[in-house]
């Protein structure tokens, strides 16, 4: 579950913050200047600025509403020791967490090694590393429903055609 529903919520907020940050150079940068360094490495500066405002997105989020899109389409809720919501503050530095520790910066292999690392130990101890002694995760007693897979499946369909879209356009 924690797995998909990392999945959902990096799909989707990344994605918004590849928009914002395609968003915020274009009414930047002059056209020239844009099209220069679009051609010169832009698409890793791109796509780190685009996954660091996505895990900032993320942590708003849950810091503010106590769930995600796929937190709660996967019936998983992050809380602090006593019950409360974490604040957006405490979400975004447990979001932060997530992407050293558990996701490794996001670089691919390393990714992948961390990710194991992490279910290793979430397995062994029942609790992550950037969970362990601050928050606790709180998971729905009955199966996912037909109508969440269904809206989970739906956005995902959204997103994909989205990104296709842009990828079109561009």
């Amino acid at each position: 579950r924690r797995f998909f529903a990392r999945f959902l919520d990096f799909s989707i907020f990344s994605t918004i913050g590849w928009f914002l940050v395609l968003y915020v150079a274009n009414r930047l940068l002059p056209f020239e200047t844009y099209k220069l360094i679009n051609h010169s490495g832009w698409s890793i500066i791109e796509a780190i600025c685009s996954i660091l405002v996505g895990y900032v997105l993320a942590g708003i989020v849950l810091g503010y509403v106590g769930s995600t899109p796929g937190k709660w389409l996967f019936g998983i809720r992050v809380t602090k020791r006593d019950g409360t919501r974490l604040g957006i503050w405490n979400a975004i530095k447990r979001e932060f967490s997530v992407l050293s520790v558990g996701k490794g910066f996001e670089i691919p292999l390393i990714s992948i090694i961390m990710q194991i690392i992490s279910f290793s130990r979430l397995k062994n101890t029942n609790e992550t590393d950037w969970d362990r002694g601050r928050y606790v995760v709180w998971y729905r007693i009955y199966p996912i429903s037909f109508e969440s897979f269904l809206v989970w499946a739906l956005g995902l369909i959204f997103l994909l055609a989205l990104i296709y879209y842009v990828v079109q356009v561009s």
